[in-house]
């Protein structure tokens, strides 16, 4: 199973993770359900989804930015995305 990982910068001090503050649409199937952990030996946020994603499908991919917080109540300090296709 396609697992979506963000390398963040630097290893942050994570002390909440919004399960939903990934959103993973695909241009034909639509918003896709998933989880997200964060993995603090690597400094990775991973969303994993619900089930295998569709075939030959364009996502778009956003981490919102309470996806996260530390242990001061910070957030990302922004959205990020990009986008990916799925083979054929």
């Amino acid at each position: 199973r396609l697992r979506v990982t963000f390398a963040l910068s630097a290893p942050v001090p994570v002390t909440h993770v919004k399960a939903d503050g990934v959103k993973v649409l695909g241009e034909h199937s639509g918003l896709v359900p998933g989880t997200l952990e964060y993995d603090p030996d690597h400094g990775w946020l991973i969303w994993t989804p619900s089930d295998d994603l569709p075939r030959d499908d364009v996502f778009h991919v956003t981490l919102a930015t309470d996806a996260v917080e530390d242990d001061e109540g910070s957030e990302l300090p922004s959205p990020m995305t990009f986008t990916f296709r799925t083979t054929p």
